[in-house]
């Protein structure tokens, strides 16, 4: 459903937005407007009603007051009605009428909101009568039967005019403070057994009621466990039954057994049968046994379950040499856990108790079988066998060596290795076993041109041990005539800058090289590096080339030719372009430029570390990247300065938001009177990006510097991305009432990617007037949202509009402003507050070139302390208009004290602006 833009604000708190709105003429229409800012708290409640209005009778003239009683978090919000009707101005807690008349008589009721829900009273009626009447019963409080400790509850009706006042007794004896028309006894007792009446008074009498009898029953004693459940201990697979025995059941006891507290379903009967018994069953258990009157609890039974031991791994068979440690391992299970006794052959080893044996400098005597017995209360196992040799592992005393040879030279390797026993031997050609080379000698071949790079190694095991050999690599070459594999380059350069020229060849053996200079040899230049030199005029038109040579052939690289020319800055042919990108992928942003030697990059006027070529590359673009870059290309005269180039962020398909950024389920789908439903984002980290639902606003919010909450809003397509330099935080917002929420602080880049005609974009901060729900009056607030720049990147070169009549975009480095050069047309009249570059920053208010953008600058100059003009571009008018804070205070119109610039630096002022 589309609302007009002015009616749909006119319904909500005031926000800086209206700026925008009390500026347009003829009124914007938004799909889904912006609505006030949230009230974020720790903890929320809907509203409850614990004290109801009453209904009233009274005479002509009489001074009437309804009240309510209510809770809920946030505070609730009252509306009072009549006949159903809302009743303007009555939105307290309560309803006076003064001087009733006939008028007034009808049903009463409120309605009790907050933003997690409303809660309406009943119908209570009001009577005016011009004459007095004494009051008269028309229903009798009723005998009542009850059981002791229940409640008892005597009401009346009474008609009179004015409204009687009521006083009940008991037994002929006023009941203190019991003046109301229901009489509730609560936890009676034997002795509230009596005779309770009530007397009704008004001016014009008194009239009594029946009197009514109040009978107390004693309630039926509790139930008796006469035989408590019993602690029992089991071995897992058995079963078991827990009894209890208990008195005091009628009609029948009921019972509901419990483990480590917990009800079991079903278990439901006097006794609890447990079969195949597994070790989670060890628990406390008790039951609960219960009559009409109450309920008594058995003493505790505890369960124990224990599993007898059972080796789940074996001790291995041992095999070290003289001097060397051994280790036998053992993993049993069992509950309780079981202990350990090490034996060698049948003897137990002393103080060999633990799951694993660990023996130090092994001598011939240790040898043996060895083996652990593992006990717990329920029985023990004995482990296998295990065996432990005592031996010599292999020490390698000769050692394979590198080869190298040529092509058809017959080679072979050898080892050598002593051990007790006698060692084995196994030979590994490039880390693979050779079948059958199980000698010391990998027996002679010959050698080919693939066997270049093999390597070779020998592995001597025995019962102690194993010990391989180093590796031996085999090079093999083969003779090659050379070949030029980079060829020397012509070379353009400036006079004063370095040049040089370069060549690569292979060849075996390695070649060698000769320069020469304009077809005669350069003497001493025998490199593949002619070597730099400074240019200068006469170097114009140098030829370059380079004479490879080996034992086996001659070869000479191409002719390299040196062109000087005269200094001149570089010239940016190709401007850098929009990049919208998805978070996850890859993305680029690239600049031709010619006459350039080297590049770096800019974001936010901040050197991108490393970014030092003609493309900056993102390889996993994230919200971090999002921004406003540019690049300086520098030759050998001077640099020159890129345009401004957006890059922004989607998130990945089926995500609503990438970076750090957090919500909570009841900040989602907030559904204001007016029927915008609004989504809540709060940013964690340095960066963050949200999208909004369809038909829905989605909003992001952070601290500025100076400490303002402000709120950016996005509805239709696309993804907003908030970006923070010097952020800090999460901390406690100082100047707002928000206890338990936390926000990060900083100044802000924000950059809206993906957007089309259906998008709406608006930043505004919280003050009294936007949001006096969670400001506070000892306060001073800024009342300008502080942004440095925003950029955006639309996918059909329109935006449905921009809404920053609060925005007071500053900066001293980088860009500050707005940049949208993929946006020709803007839905309506977009608003801004002001732009002030000061230091190093340039202001911006740039739009596609052929755009129709009309701009209104509401309530400041455009004055810019740095003297620079402000670069514009597609924009068909800029109105100098009035706008107010966020708090409310007027900012009027002013005549603009800047210059608007184009992109030749023409002065294009007075074509653009108009008013005041």
């Amino acid at each position: 459903m589309k609302l007009p833009f002015s009616s749909v604000f006119a319904a909500l708190f005031v926000l800086a937005v209206t700026v925008a709105d009390a500026l347009a003429s003829p009124p914007l229409e938004l799909d889904t407007p912006a609505i006030d800012a949230v009230v974020l708290t720790a903890a929320t409640s809907a509203p409850v009603i614990t004290v109801p209005p009453t209904a009233q009778s009274v005479l002509v003239g009489t001074t009437v007051v309804f009240s309510v009683t209510a809770t809920g978090s946030p505070d609730p919000t009252y509306q009072w009605q009549r006949n159903y009707v809302d009743i303007p101005g009555a939105n307290e807690a309560t309803l006076t009428i003064p001087n009733a008349q006939g008028a007034a008589v009808g049903f009463y009721r409120v309605r009790v909101s907050n933003s997690i829900g409303t809660v309406t009273s009943s119908n209570v009626s009001l009577a005016v009568s011009s004459e007095a009447s004494a009051p008269v019963f028309t229903t009798h409080p009723q005998p009542l039967a009850v059981l002791a400790g229940s409640t008892a509850v005597f009401t009346v009706t009474v008609a009179g005019t004015p409204t009687p006042t009521y006083r009940w007794q008991k037994d002929l004896v006023d009941i203190a403070g019991a003046t109301l028309p229901t009489l509730s006894l609560p936890n009676v007792q034997a002795l509230a057994a009596g005779s309770y009446r009530v007397i009704a008074t008004n001016p014009s009498g008194s009239a009594t009621s029946n009197a009514a009898v109040l009978t107390v029953n004693a309630a039926p004693p509790l139930p008796t466990i006469t035989g408590q459940p019993m602690t029992q201990t089991a071995i897992v697979g058995a079963s078991v039954t827990i009894y209890v025995t208990a008195v005091g059941g009628t009609p029948a006891l009921t019972y509901q057994w419990q483990k480590d507290g917990v009800e079991i379903p079903g278990a439901t009967t006097f006794s609890l049968a447990l079969a195949n018994l597994q070790l989670d069953a060890t628990g406390t258990y008790r039951v609960v046994v219960t009559n009409r009157t109450g309920s008594v609890t058995s003493d505790a039974a505890v369960l124990t379950v224990n599993e007898p031991p059972a080796i789940v791994e074996q001790p291995v068979p041992q095999s070290v040499g003289v001097g060397g440690e051994a280790t036998f391992t053992v993993t049993a299970t069992g509950t309780p856990a079981p202990t350990f006794q090490w034996k060698k052959g049948d003897a137990p080893i002393p103080g060999a108790t633990q799951a694993s044996l660990s023996l130090s400098n092994v001598q011939t005597g240790d040898a043996g079988i060895y083996r652990v017995v593992v006990t717990n209360v329920v029985g023990s196992v004995t482990s296998a066998a295990a065996a432990l040799t005592i031996g010599n592992q292999p020490v390698i005393h000769t050692q394979p060596n590198d080869i190298t040879v040529m092509v058809g030279t017959s080679v072979g390797f050898e080892v050598f290795a002593l051990g007790i026993p006698a060692p084995t031997y196994q030979w590994y050609l490039n880390g693979q076993a050779v079948a059958g080379l199980t000698g010391p000698r990998f027996p002679a071949f010959v050698t080919e041109g693939y066997h270049n790079g093999a390597t070779f190694h020998c592995v001597a095991t025995n019962s102690a041990g194993a010990t391989a050999s180093r590796t031996a690599t085999l090079t093999v070459w083969i003779p090659a005539a050379p070949v030029v594999t980079t060829q020397p380059a012509d070379l353009l350069g400036d006079i004063g800058t370095i040049a040089d020229f370069t060549v690569a060849a292979t060849g075996e053996p390695a070649p060698t090289y000769q320069w020469y200079l304009n077809g005669a040899i350069a003497a001493g230049h025998t490199a593949p590096r002619f070597g730099p030199f400074t240019l200068a005029a006469y170097h114009n038109g140098y030829t370059f080339a380079c004479v490879v040579t080996n034992a086996y052939g001659t070869t000479t690289s191409h002719t390299a030719t040196l062109t000087v020319g005269s200094p001149v800055p570089p010239v940016i042919v190709n401007q850098p372009q929009s990049l919208g990108g998805v978070v996850g992928q890859t993305g680029a942003v690239g600049v031709e430029a010619t006459g350039a030697w080297s590049y770096q990059w800019f974001k936010g006027g901040a050197t991108v570390a490393g970014a030092t070529a003609a493309t900056l590359t993102f390889a996993n673009l994230e919200p971090t990247d999002a921004g406003i870059y540019d690049v300086t290309a520098t030759g050998a005269s001077g640099e020159t300065l890129s345009a401004p180039v957006v890059v922004g962020v989607v998130p990945a398909a089926g995500a609503r938001t990438a970076g750090q950024v957090a919500t909570r389920a009841e900040w989602q789908d907030l559904q204001h009177a007016n029927g915008v439903i609004c989504d809540q984002f709060l940013l964690t980290g340095a960066a963050g990006t949200i999208t909004a639902d369809a038909g829905q606003v989605a909003r992001l919010s952070y601290l500025d510097e100076n400490e303002s909450i402000v709120q950016v809003e996005l509805s239709g397509a696309g993804a907003i991305t908030v970006v923070l330099a010097r952020a800090s935080g999460p901390l406690a917002p100082a100047l707002y009432n928000q206890p338990g929420i936390q926000y990060m602080k900083g100044k802000a880049t924000v950059i809206l990617s993906g957007a089309d005609a259906t998008t709406h974009f608006t930043i505004y901060s919280v003050g009294t007037a936007t949001n006096p729900g969670v400001t506070r009056p000892d306060v001073a607030y800024a009342g300008w949202a502080d942004v440095a720049a925003a950029g955006i990147v639309s996918t059909d070169g329109k935006l449905g509009g921009i809404h920053q009549g609060n925005v007071a975009y500053a900066a001293t480095a980088g860009l500050t402003g707005i940049y949208a050069p993929s946006v020709t047309a803007v839905g309506g009249l977009g608003v801004v507050h002001s732009i002030t570059a000061d230091g190093a920053a340039f202001p911006y208010l740039y739009f596609g070139t052929g755009g129709t953008v009309v701009v209104r600058i509401a309530g400041s100059a455009l004055a810019q302390p740095s003297g620079d003009g402000i670069l514009v571009g597609g924009l068909a008018q800029v109105q100098m208009g009035a706008g107010q804070d966020s708090c409310g205070r007027a900012a009027p119109a002013r005549a603009i004290q800047g210059r608007l610039v184009d992109d030749a630096d023409a002065d294009v002022t007075s074509a653009l602006v108009v008013n005041p």
